[in-house]
């Protein structure tokens, strides 16, 4: 009897098809969520290193010593220096930021931070400043503070 189902035979049909949809559904939503993860989410990781700061000229803040006491290894490109979210800088004169270079900051590595430039103008530093030394991932996708100082 070619032909003939019987009604049974059709409604575990129907389960297994449905079962089926579901199942590749689920695993399609799970591929394409882990792709958009993947091309969206940074891999770096924040490097973990150590500064001190040195704050020289009492009241009349003269700069503030920076130096790279150890922990990992960072790149020169990779590091900067901010006052208050600005670029720092060592002489009101200079126009490269200080810790500029090649290659690699190693421990013992030190810099003066002196202002800042807000809008083309230096400023120098003064009580409140928050000097940050900041690492930006290879990428520019993540960017951390690794240490912070408020100049008193």
């Amino acid at each position: 009897m070619t032909g003939h189902h019987h009604a049974d035979d059709r409604a575990v049909s129907s389960t297994a098809g449905v079962a089926v949809l579901v199942a590749l559904t689920v695993v399609l939503v799970g591929v394409i969520g882990a792709m958009v993860v993947g091309l969206t989410g940074s891999t770096a990781h924040t490097p973990r290193a150590n500064f001190t700061f040195d704050q020289r000229g009492g009241a009349h803040v003269r700069y503030v010593a920076v130096t790279d006491v150890g922990g990992a290894t960072l790149e020169y490109a990779n590091v900067h220096l901010l006052v208050d979210g600005h670029p720092a800088r060592e002489r009101f004169d200079s126009a490269s930021p200080p810790w500029s270079g090649t290659g690699s900051l190693s421990p013992g590595a030190s810099t003066r931070v002196r202002g800042y430039v807000d809008a083309g103008r230096f400023t120098h530093l003064s009580s409140g400043n928050t000097v940050s030394v900041v690492w930006s991932s290879g990428d520019g996708q993540t960017t951390r503070a690794l240490a912070n100082y408020t100049v008193r």
